[in-house]
């Protein structure tokens, strides 16, 4: 029973085997003060309690010594204590066994070639496993900085809601407008004045281009909408559904009737007027209307122009105007 103590004490033994050593326990009091001991021991380890993070190269040395470990001590099998089935092979003609296999071997009978040896084989499939495992750890390390780049971007997006909300402090609650006959990329470089927003701060880590000012903005943001009387109005953030009316945005990129995010492959990232911050794999996150979900890049007739309504919100690019 005490090679079961550590299991016990850790946590690592089996429901049934756990039980059993409760029950010993409870009838050998001498052996609960032991394992009290035993518990005061171990407390140590519970400062290394947490996760360690592998190199990330770790999978491919591995592979590539234990690589290099079978091509310096591989040696062939004897002949002597073969298996029945090895016996039955080893006693087939090489004449007899090509007859069994497809050309596509080199040791065919077809072929001059000789069979390679278990050496190279295993060489061979060495190399394979190699290829293979770089494939899917440059597949991981694409993934991982791709995340890493939809996560700074969130945190710009919520950078320049503080300095919006700064701008709704001393603007009746506010936000920055895209006045008529002026387009996102003007109205962004107003806002980066008024609102202190540094130039970082409006730059996508993911974007297509490199940072140059203003000349490419990296994030699209909403046209305002018409009202009854046709006057053009913007996001004030007074409103009840603030942290469901999208504000900004990546900036889209518009082929026809098909959108597609430029910064980020999957989605993008949309900054409601609350503050919040949301990476959406679809444009339709904007308020709910008509049934359905906003598409926050078009309005209500398909057009990058400002919305229909207040809450047909629309997100325009940096040459786009309400």
């Amino acid at each position: 029973m005490e090679e079961h103590y550590i299991g016990y004490l850790i946590g690592a033994l089996d429901d049934d085997v756990r039980e059993e050593v409760e029950a010993h326990i409870a009838a050998h009091p001498e052996v609960a003060v032991r394992l009290e001991k035993m518990r005061h021991a171990l407390e140590p380890l519970a400062s290394d309690h947490d996760a360690f993070e592998p190199p990330a190269d770790l999978v491919l040395r591995t592979v590539g010594m234990v690589a290099e470990h079978v091509v310096a001590t591989d040696v062939r099998i004897p002949d002597t204590g073969l298996s029945p089935v090895a016996e039955f092979v080893k006693s087939i003609t090489r004449r007899e066994m090509a007859a069994t296999l497809p050309p596509i071997y080199p040791w065919h009978a077809e072929s001059d070639a000789a069979p390679p040896s278990p050496k190279r084989r295993n060489f061979a499939a060495m190399l394979g496993l190699t290829a293979a495992l770089l494939m899917v750890g440059l597949a991981s390390v694409l993934t991982m900085r791709q995340t890493a780049q939809a996560k700074a971007c969130s945190n710009n997006l919520r950078d320049v809601h503080t300095g919006l909300s700064t701008y709704c402090d001393t603007h009746d609650e506010q936000y920055p407008r895209v006045a008529a006959g002026e387009d996102v990329r003007s109205t962004l470089a107003r806002m980066q004045k008024s609102c202190n927003l540094s130039s970082a701060s409006l730059t996508c880590p993911g974007g297509p281009t490199p940072a140059t000012g203003l000349d490419n903005a990296h994030y699209s943001y909403n046209l305002g909408y018409r009202d009854e009387l046709g006057q053009l109005q913007g996001v004030s953030r007074s409103d009840d559904d603030m942290d469901t009316h999208p504000l900004m945005a990546d900036a889209p990129d518009h082929n026809g009737n098909v959108v597609r995010p430029i910064n980020h492959r999957k989605g993008q990232n949309v900054l409601f007027a609350g503050g919040n911050v949301k990476f959406s794999s679809t444009p339709k996150v904007g308020p709910r209307h008509h049934g359905g979900q906003d598409n926050i890049f078009v309005n209500d007739a398909d057009e990058v122009h400002a919305g229909k309504h207040r809450l047909d919100a629309v997100l325009g690019g940096a040459n786009d105007q309400p």
